[in-house]
């Protein structure tokens, strides 16, 4: 009755130690699926700062080049403003196209003023991304360090609870083979309900055997000696 109570105990136990590896496997593998998550998150995010970045930097050189054009193309039209033959028309011509000019820079600069505003800002937004970025990388290594240590928990907890079970059984087998040895000498069965067994009888059987065992040598020494079968 102690034999079956320690070892239902054990396995008990066992049970209980399977069941928390298997929990606490479970708690890792979510805290990885999380961090991976938040990885391509950050990915994502530093992608499309870096995509702003690229754009506002394409905007100002289409502002600058812009520029430059309208400067080449006011500088080659410029003649003399006034001459000896310059007509009216030609004056009030001059004027136009100088306030034509006039406006085209003013938008051209503001154009290149709102450029230069994206890219500070993208450039303020690619800073902060790449912050969050360490700061989430780091998280992330302390969560795979976290993980590491949890794995390599589990692994000894599981390699315990086998050394438990195989103690156990060793246990369970030398309680039995014990159990078995005290049933033979003292009449007593496994489940417990007492039997009795004449020892007149037990040392009967055993001279039975020994006189059998004794005719068979004999029986070898003599062929021609007929062979008793054994009772």
């Amino acid at each position: 009755m102690f034999t079956n109570c320690s070892s239902s105990t054990t396995s008990h136990l066992i049970h209980l130690n399977r069941r928390n590896m298997r929990c606490d496997a479970s708690e890792v593998e979510d805290e990885v699926v999380e961090t991976m998550i938040w990885g391509e998150k950050d990915v994502e995010l530093e992608r499309e700062a870096t995509q702003d970045v690229k754009d506002a930097e394409a905007a100002l050189q289409r502002a600058l080049q812009s520029s430059l054009f309208d400067s080449q193309t006011q500088k080659s039209t410029q003649g003399p403003m006034l001459g000896e033959n310059t007509t009216v028309h030609n004056v009030l011509s001059d004027m136009v196209d100088r306030v034509s000019s006039e406006t085209s820079l003013g938008e051209l600069w503001e154009a290149v003023q709102k450029a230069t505003l994206a890219l500070s800002l993208a450039e303020a937004r690619l800073q902060v991304l790449m912050e969050s970025a360490r700061h989430e990388a780091s998280e992330i290594e302390d969560e795979v360090l976290k993980t590491m240590i949890w794995g390599e928990k589990a692994i000894e907890l599981e390699r315990e609870a086998t050394q438990d079970v195989k103690d156990a059984e060793a246990a369970f087998e030398r309680e039995l083979q014990a159990s078995l040895f005290y049933s033979q000498v003292h009449g007593q069965v496994l489940d417990g309900k007492p039997t009795f067994v004449d020892e007149d009888e037990i040392s009967r059987g055993m001279a039975e055997k020994q006189l059998a065992v004794d005719e068979v040598y004999t029986c070898e020494e003599r062929p021609d000696m007929p062979i008793r079968p054994m009772p």
